[in-house]
C-alpha cells in the first residue's frame, strides 16, 4: 500500500479549491480553502479547530444536551447496556460521541439524575399511599 502524504493531499486540494470552484458552492470552497491553509500555515493546531469543530476553551457543551445524553446512558447501563451499545444507541439519534465522553457525561450528572429518580420514586410512594388511605 502507497504511503499518503497527508500535509501535500491538503496543499493540493486546498489548490484545487481555489482553481476549480465547481461542482460545490464557491463559498463553501472558499472556507474549506481557507481552513485547510490555516492548518497548514500552523494558524490553527488541528483540522478540526481549522473547521470549527474543535471547541475553545471556554466554550463548553451545552449543559442541557450533556444531563440529556447522560439520562439516556444511565437508562439503558440500568438495562444492561454496555458502553459500545449505548455508542451505537445514541448514533441512531444523531449522536455521535466517544463512549469515553458518555461515561464522562453520565459520571458528571449520575448523583443528580439518581437523586431525581429516588424522588420520583419517593413520591410515586407517598401518592399511592394516600390513595389507599395508609
Amino acid at each position: 500500500m502507497k504511503k499518503i502524504d497527508g500535509m501535500k493531499c491538503l496543499q493540493r486540494l486546498a489548490d484545487h479549491l481555489r482553481d476549480y470552484k465547481t461542482p460545490i458552492r464557491p463559498a463553501w470552497a472558499d472556507e474549506a480553502q481557507a481552513a485547510i491553509l490555516a492548518f497548514l500555515n500552523g494558524e490553527a493546531k488541528t483540522l478540526d479547530a481549522a473547521f470549527g469543530l474543535k471547541r475553545r476553551p471556554g466554550h463548553p457543551a451545552d449543559p442541557k444536551r450533556k444531563e440529556f445524553i447522560a439520562r439516556k446512558a444511565i437508562a439503558l447501563r440500568k438495562c444492561g447496556f454496555k458502553w459500545v451499545s449505548i455508542a451505537a444507541e445514541l448514533e441512531k439519534e444523531k449522536i455521535f460521541l466517544d463512549e469515553s465522553v458518555i461515561r464522562e457525561y453520565a459520571g458528571d450528572f449520575e448523583p443528580q439524575i439518581l437523586l431525581d429518580d429516588k424522588i420520583e420514586e419517593l413520591a410515586k410512594d407517598i401518592i399511592s399511599d394516600l390513595k389507599t388511605g395508609k
